[in-house]
């Protein structure tokens, strides 16, 4: 899953987005704060 997840990364961030990354496979607290209409949720 660590490359899938690298690729996408890589394509949010050539979009202009801002993106943060942890220790892959590690336990993380992550806060989310919503502002638009939905929310997608990429769980692998």
């Amino acid at each position: 899953a660590e490359p899938t997840i690298a690729k996408i990364v890589a394509e949010l961030r050539e979009r202009g987005l801002t993106v943060a990354e942890g220790r892959f496979g590690a336990m993380m607290g992550v806060e989310s704060v919503n502002d638009g209409p939905f929310t997608v949720l990429v769980e692998c």
